[in-house]
């Protein structure tokens, strides 16, 4: 979590990930906003969002907590575990089953883990300080419940810039007829 934090960052929106339980009902959702970089929750309440422009993520209790895109991924016996939404959002788009924590990798809720319940769970990791650490707590945490945890590890993963993560591996990629089919052949490298 972000620690309570009430202070009130400026910021300008950039996009919103709802997270929805299995039937697809919104719960929450999570505001990323630019200028600078920044999060915030609100949540779902009388069919419409409240929340305020705070990292304060007290506006959630009493929310059920979820994986990110939970809908899409309950039934399936596999799923990507990214580290973040923007990343979910791209791998998904490529066809695959994605998901994210919505409190990043510092921190993953006890309420997530029955979620991947004999799932074979794919984990894609940002390449930085806390990103090395973040997919052993996360096997560690899902053994026992998901059925098979595969750390998924870039090429030549020493050698890439701080902070480097999915989103960047795949826009490695030149644009042109093939795009598409070659991001697609890069996930599935790493999944082996």
């Amino acid at each position: 979590h972000y620690g309570g934090n009430t202070r009130t960052v400026p910021g300008t929106y950039e996009t919103a990930y709802v997270y929805q339980d299995e039937a697809g009902n919104n719960l929450f959702r999570k505001v990323r906003c630019k200028q600078p970089k920044y999060f915030y929750f609100e949540r779902w309440e009388n069919n419409i969002w409240r929340g305020k422009r705070t990292p304060d993520e007290r506006i959630l209790e009493g929310v059920r907590i979820v994986p990110y895109r939970l809908p899409t991924f309950t039934g399936k016996s596999t799923v990507i575990l990214c580290e973040g939404e923007k990343d979910a959002v791209n791998v998904a788009a490529l066809g695959f089953v994605t998901t994210t924590s919505p409190f990043g990798h510092g921190n993953w809720p006890d309420e997530l883990t029955p979620c991947f319940k004999d799932k074979l769970v794919y984990v894609l990791y940002d390449v930085d300080h806390e990103g090395g650490k973040w997919p052993e707590r996360i096997a560690a945490t899902l053994h026992g419940t998901a059925r098979e945890i595969r750390i998924c590890r870039f090429p030549d993963e020493p050698s890439r810039p701080h902070e480097f993560d999915v989103s960047d591996y795949l826009a490695e990629v030149p644009s042109g007829p093939t795009q598409r089919r070659d991001r697609v052949t890069r996930v599935r490298e790493l999944l082996r």
